[in-house]
């Protein structure tokens, strides 16, 4: 094939190429639509329709979440109850800020999204931040239980952010009172520091919670005696 027969030929490639990337989003932003309005009927049309298959359940927006990302953050519940029980989709997908659907949940303090995230067998833990960081930062009556119900599908109580950091000690700089004293009862470590130096106890300085503050110094004290063999 001479040079200017393949230029046409990439040219006219791209052409339909672009052409068909512009029809997916003009599609892709219909179900997203009906994803935000809640609208379990307009979305299975959409899926339906032969063009669309080839996008499917798990399509993305621009910032990388799937439906059921947007779902939880509208909410959408009877979309979220719908696509948990459609073939293929993928439950646990990370958005562009590594974000499962399960951390959206438990950030939102939705108890009954988290419940009924783990019943479909998300996963729970991975590298990074994760659903119980998510879940010890919010500040909703919630919180605990959602805490709880983390760590009885076998939540790592003690995992590491990219820097260190603990849910105790999201939860002693931006959570409830309840959570620290939930995760202190469940075995979270107190003495664990992040990569700049920082305990739990830290936290609860630097985000003005003294209630928090309180607990936390009486829990590294009876460590730190448990330690030395006091008895």
């Amino acid at each position: 094939i001479k040079y200017y027969d393949m230029k046409a030929l990439i040219i006219f490639v791209s052409v339909l190429l672009s052409l068909g990337v512009r029809a997916e989003a003009v599609d892709a932003r219909a179900w997203f639509e009906a994803v935000r309005s809640d609208d379990v009927w307009a979305a299975s049309s959409w899926l339906g329709q032969s063009p669309n298959n080839v996008l499917g359940v798990n399509v993305r927006d621009a910032d990388g979440n799937t439906a059921l990302h947007v779902a939880i953050k509208t909410p959408s519940p009877s979309i979220r109850d719908w696509l948990l029980t459609q073939p293929g989709f993928e439950i646990d997908t990370r958005n562009n800020h590594q974000e499962t659907p399960l951390m959206f949940a438990a950030i939102q303090c939705d108890s009954d999204t988290v419940s009924a995230l783990l019943s479909a067998e998300s996963a729970v833990n991975g590298t990074g931040w994760v659903a119980l960081h998510y879940a010890s930062a919010c500040r909703a009556v919630a919180a605990p239980n959602i805490i709880r119900n983390l760590l009885a599908h076998y939540a790592y109580i003690d995992a590491a952010s990219p820097n260190g950091t603990t849910p105790l000690m999201m939860a002693a700089q931006y959570g409830l009172l309840a959570s620290v004293q939930t995760l202190l009862d469940e075995g979270a470590d107190v003495l664990l520091k992040n990569e700049h130096g920082l305990n739990a106890l830290d936290f609860a300085l630097i985000g003005s919670q003294p209630d928090s503050a309180v607990v936390l110094k009486a829990a590294i004290l009876a460590r730190q005696r448990l330690k030395r063999g006091t008895w």
